[in-house]
Formats: C-alpha cells, structure tokens, sequence
C-alpha cells in the first residue's frame, strides 16, 4: 500500500485525540515539563502550567471587571432609589396644586440632575383650565402620549412635546413618560412629562425604564388631583348612552315588535260577557287578576306542563290546548280546557 494514499495529520485531529484521551498525560507526565510555549505577555518561553496559570488570571480579570461594574450599577441604583423616595415625600408635602407641575419639573432637574423637564396636563378641573401646563396641548400630542405603553427613550423625535422644553434645539435625547390612572396601565393618558438632555447617551433605546416607569406613576399620582373625577368613567358611559339610544328609538317606533300577550279574559277559552263577572275558584282571582299576565304566571312556574299537569297538543301559532288534571289545584278544576301562551320570539332567560 502506497503510504501517500493516507491523508495527513493535522493539528484539529491532534487536539480531538487528547480531547478523547485523557489519560495521555497521565500516562506521559513528563511531557508536561517538557513543553514551552511562548508567552502572551512577552516574548520568554514558559511551560504549559504557567501557560495555563496565565490564562487563568485573565479570566479572573475579567470577572473583577464585570463584579465591580455590578457594584457600580448598584450604588447608583441604591443613590437614584434614595432620591426617588425623597422626590416623593416632598410631593407629598405640596399643598399648592397650582405649584405642583411646577415642583416636579424642578425636582427633575435638581433631584434627577436632567438638564430640561417639561409636562402638560389636560382634562383638568375648570379651575385649572388656564394654567400653561393645561394649555397648547393637540388632539396629536394627547393621542401620541396614550400610544405610549412604556417610556420612550432615544434621539431626538419630531413630537409635540419638544416644544414644550424651554431649550428645544438644545434636546440631543429624550424620554416621554406618559401619565396615566394610577392602576389602570391601559386607560388613555391624561398628560405626559418629557426629560431632555444633550447627551445623546443620556437616553438610549435599548436601556433599561424600571425607574422612569416609578418616576411616571408617582407623578400620575401626584397630578391626579389635577384632573376631573370619574372623566374616564363619564366618556364611557356617554358612549354607551349614544350606542344605546338609536337602539331605544327603533324600539319605541316598532310596537309591533314586542310579543303579543292574550287578553286576562282569554285564561279560559272564551272571554266573559260584557259587565258579567265570571264566576271563579277558591285562590282562581290571582290568576285572572288583570295586573298578571300569562307570561308573568309562567315565569312564577319552574315546569308548568310538569306542576299542573298540563297535557296536550299545539293548536295554533303560540298557543296549547290540552286538559288540566286534578293536580292543577285551584286554577281551573278537572278536565276543564285551559289555554297557554307560549312565546318563542323572546329570549329565553
């Protein structure tokens, strides 16, 4: 056999062998003391456990990097939490609603260090509907600011709410927070509170908005005293008064449409002459007493084909005619015909 016909070994196929056979060192330790590998850290020539100690200090370098990186992020988050409690406590302590959107656009630049802070309100109470934080606000902004299910971060955007800054040129990086009911993430915003600065790393697209989202609900909060009571409350129910009355309407236009209900009279087969009292069972005067309909007697009943005894066979549309048995009771006595009125148009409760 022509040895050129054996492929070549190459490095992979060396590492694979000591991958699958660990025990080669084992077997050759001194191999171990006898391979030099070059250094990563200079040109000398060290043997394979230096090596190896080497590269194990560089992990070990990068785990400390990324624990002490940790440890910032945590006394920065410990700093911004104790700030947050204090911006709300002072909030708590203003009085002054007028004032109030005033302080927390302030407490934003002093408390937060955010170099801009701006918001608007709107479907406030009559007496603070002349307020500038209450004005210059557009059907856009007040959709745009409802279309928001989270704070918005990132560069500058052709929004509204740019203009709302006092230096709107001077904004590199926003973030909107919209200002909502508090517990209802859903319901339609009632104002927006924008944070501006020039640093176009100051707010980006891809951090993390667990603490502008605290920031949104303490000031929503805050700012609901602004607002009117129950105005979401009231826009539904006028909604659903203007659905329903078309609905009333062509009710009140179609009598025809409501179930035709036979005559107190007609109980009984044929109707009493005119000005003669017909003659009536023990307990019968309930049930021909004209303020009971048969609808209504029926719907006294769980089962009055079952309770009464009532047997018999369809006799036109709507009604039955049958006998009643002796378990009928007062209502009618043995054998005497009685008519039922069966309405299938309405819905069934």
């Amino acid at each position: 056999m022509n040895a050129n016909e054996f492929a070549p070994i190459t490095e992979r196929d060396i590492a694979e062998f000591l991958i699958q056979n660990p025990g080669f060192f084992e077997r050759n330790a001194e191999l171990l003391s006898a391979v030099q590998l070059g250094s990563a850290h200079g040109q000398r020539v060290v043997s394979l456990h230096e090596r190896q100690a080497e590269m194990l200090r560089d992990k070990i370098k990068v785990l400390e990097h990324r624990l002490v990186e940790m440890i910032r992020h945590g006394s920065n988050n410990s700093v911004t939490t104790n700030r947050l409690l204090k911006w709300a406590t002072g909030l708590y302590l203003e009085h002054d609603l007028n004032a109030l959107p005033g302080k927390i656009c302030d407490d934003m630049r002093d408390v937060f260090m955010v170099p801009q802070a701006a918001l608007r309100v709107w479907g406030v109470t009559p007496e603070f509907a002349g307020q500038p934080f209450a004005t210059g606000v557009s059907a856009d902004a007040r959709n745009f600011a409802s279309s928001l299910s989270a704070p918005y971060c990132g560069m500058h955007v052709g929004v509204e709410a740019v203009k709302w800054l006092d230096e709107p040129t001077q904004a590199a990086s926003l973030a909107l927070l919209p200002l909502r009911p508090a517990g209802q993430p859903r319901a339609p915003a009632f104002g927006m509170l924008v944070l501006a600065s020039p640093d176009t790393q100051r707010y980006q697209e891809d951090m993390a908005t667990d603490f502008l989202e605290r920031i949104a609900e303490i000031a929503s909060a805050a700012l609901s005293r602004l607002t009117t009571p129950g105005a979401s409350c009231a826009q539904a129910a006028s909604l659903g008064a203007e659905t329903a009355a078309p609905a009333s309407a062509a009710h009140e236009a179609s009598p025809s449409a409501a179930p035709q209900v036979a005559e107190p009279g007609a109980a009984y087969g044929s109707a009493p002459a005119a000005g003669a009292a017909a003659p009536q069972p023990d307990g019968a005067a309930a049930a021909s007493d004209s303020s009971v309909s048969p609808v209504q007697l029926a719907a006294q009943q769980e089962s009055p084909a079952q309770e009464q005894g009532v047997s018999g066979t369809p006799s036109g549309p709507g009604w039955v005619t049958g006998a009643v048995s002796a378990s009928a009771g007062p209502v009618a006595s043995e054998g005497s015909s009685i008519r039922l009125v069966v309405d299938n148009s309405g819905p069934s409760f």
